[in-house]
């Protein structure tokens, strides 16, 4: 990584408009971020949250998902699903990073069935104490490529390989095989001059679906199907109608 990239990724850091994790150099510092794309999605996370069926989604959401990956195969975008649904104390674990001690967050962790992290893991990651994914009205994508010998790096942008290697977490839990899962957010793998995750957005948005992309904690690869219903609502027990 060039010289220029490092003094302008400190520079942001100081003007606290940079991703949240300290020191890390890899990532793909976004304006008005407070943590970038890559890591929360798994470039310092390393981490795909909660089920990827997507049997286990709503019948409504479930549906909207393939309308999204017939129209995304249209515009020669392919992609992975790597949460679905999320249990009540996996998003009692997330929500706890950042927040309290490791050893509680690590507990918290156990109960929920996930792996254990380490000190400098153990920072926020969702803002959310509930969690759409809870109610199945909520699924996250990674856009991916064969693995193909092409140059996709934008500047500074991260590509890493799906390749089932022990200590790999993201390949081994996203079951990728042999894919490569893009968390650049400046891509354009179908060569349009279109950021392919804003282009797969929007895709979501015509269907209907909020896009995480609209979000002030920016969470690109992340779709949501409530009907209109608030969060409240589907606490009261309400689902969208069919």
């Amino acid at each position: 990584m060039n010289a220029g990239f490092i003094s302008w990724s400190r520079r942001r850091l100081k003007e606290r408009a940079r991703c949240r994790v300290e020191k890390s150099l890899r990532c793909i510092p976004l304006p008005d971020d407070e943590i970038c794309f890559g890591c929360f999605n798994g470039e310092i996370e390393k981490e795909v949250t909660g089920l990827r069926d997507p049997q286990a989604l709503n019948p409504l959401a479930r549906a909207k998902l393939g309308e999204l990956e017939k129209l995304a195969a249209q515009r020669g975008l392919e992609f992975k699903v790597i949460s679905t649904l999320r249990t009540e104390k996996e998003q009692l674990a997330y929500f706890a990073q950042g927040r309290k001690p490791l050893a509680e967050v690590n507990r918290l962790r156990a109960e929920a069935g996930l792996a254990p992290i380490a000190g400098k893991e153990n920072r926020v990651v969702t803002r959310n104490l509930t969690s759409i994914h809870q109610f199945g009205l909520a699924f996250d994508v990674a856009l991916i490529t064969p693995p193909a010998p092409l140059n996709l790096r934008g500047a500074g942008g991260v590509i890493l390989r799906g390749d089932s290697v022990e200590g790999n977490s993201r390949g081994d839990q996203a079951g990728l095989s042999g894919e490569e899962i893009v968390w650049d957010t400046k891509a354009d793998l179908n060569d349009n001059h279109l950021p392919d995750y804003e282009e797969l957005g929007k895709i979501g948005e015509s269907l209907g679906l909020r896009w995480g992309g609209r979000f002030r904690f920016r969470d690109y690869g992340h779709f949501e199907y409530t009907g209109g219903l608030s969060l409240a609502d589907l606490k009261a027990g309400k689902r969208p109608a069919g």
